[in-house]
């Protein structure tokens, strides 16, 4: 008699992790994403080099789309303003960036990431500072990749009472057009 409640109990508790890897546990909608990633890159000056001479790059303004085509990927079009320190005048130049990119949660730092940064399309301002800035896009695309490798674009608040609960848990990150979604994913440990 004793087994049967045992086995009442274990199979509840089994459909329920099932019914728990369909829910959606948290999301983020496009646009608070965007609002978040775009502060994050304005704080920062990505710092690198292109022909041996030091550059600068600021990030004016980021447009983001989730699952574009429904696929597991996100875009970001970017407005950069870019100075080369040339030897007698610094160089300025926009550019603008057309990037994919892949999101990954790290279930140790609770926290998305991107990863596999590819250039999309690119162009790099106008008229004679084209010819000269051609290697700009490259660069800027290996800055971005720096920083984003270093800096999550979210990271889990386990302080917060709706985040909390999710910290200790494996979760897989699924994107649908304009939301990013975290569910539970029993099936990792």
């Amino acid at each position: 008699m004793n087994k049967h409640p045992i086995l009442a109990l274990s199979l509840l508790l089994l459909a329920s992790c099932t019914q728990l890897n369909h829910l959606d546990m948290f999301s983020l909608k496009q646009q608070e994403l965007q609002r978040l990633l775009l502060s994050q890159l304005e704080q920062q000056q990505g710092k690198g080099k292109m022909l041996g001479l030091p550059l600068t790059l600021t990030v004016q303004q980021l447009e983001l789309q989730l699952a574009p085509d429904n696929k597991q990927q996100i875009e970001l079009k970017l407005a950069l303003g870019a100075e080369v320190d040339a030897l007698f005048k610094p160089l300025h130049t926009d550019l603008k960036l057309h990037l994919s990119a892949l999101p990954y949660f790290d279930d140790e730092r609770n926290a998305i990431y991107l990863k596999n940064l590819t250039i999309l399309d690119s162009s790099v301002g106008s008229g004679s500072s084209q010819l000269k800035l051609a290697p700009l896009s490259n660069e800027a695309k290996a800055i971005l990749t720096q920083v984003l490798n270093r800096q999550p674009i979210y990271k889990l608040d386990c302080n917060k009472v709706t985040e909390k609960v999710l910290c200790g848990m494996p979760l897989t990150l699924v994107l649908q057009p304009g939301e990013l979604l975290l569910k539970p994913n029993y099936s990792a440990r």
